[in-house]
């Protein structure tokens, strides 16, 4: 979770429309979507959320479960609708970002394919 928490201040780039795959050592904790969702349910409107498709692994280490207890997390199922803690079947963590006081600098914009 340290790779995502160190990339989520760039929802907020003027160019962003979501994030690539992040970089991380093992290739079972890289999230193969990352995505910059507004209106989501239950984030503040000021906010933006991160959201990710998370891996078993990811959902498995201590520290991904103690970043969800700790929270400005919140567990939604395929339809993106909330779910209680201690769900079995998550479909997507969202990752509420609170807007930075500037605007982050050294956030790339992806390229389209």
């Amino acid at each position: 979770m340290e790779a995502i928490d160190a990339a989520a201040a760039c929802a907020f780039a003027p160019n962003a429309r979501h994030l690539g795959p992040l970089p991380a050592r093992l290739v079972w904790s890289r999230p193969a979507a990352v995505v910059i969702f507004s209106g989501l349910d239950g984030v503040p409107e000021a906010d933006r959320a991160v959201l990710l498709r998370p891996t078993r692994e990811l959902l498995a280490r201590h520290a991904t479960r103690e970043r969800i207890a700790a929270g400005r997390v919140s567990l939604h199922d395929h339809g993106l609708n909330p779910l209680p803690e201690g769900t079995p079947e998550i479909a997507f963590l969202a990752l509420h970002i609170a807007a930075p006081a500037s605007p982050p600098e050294g956030c790339v914009a992806p390229a389209t394919n």
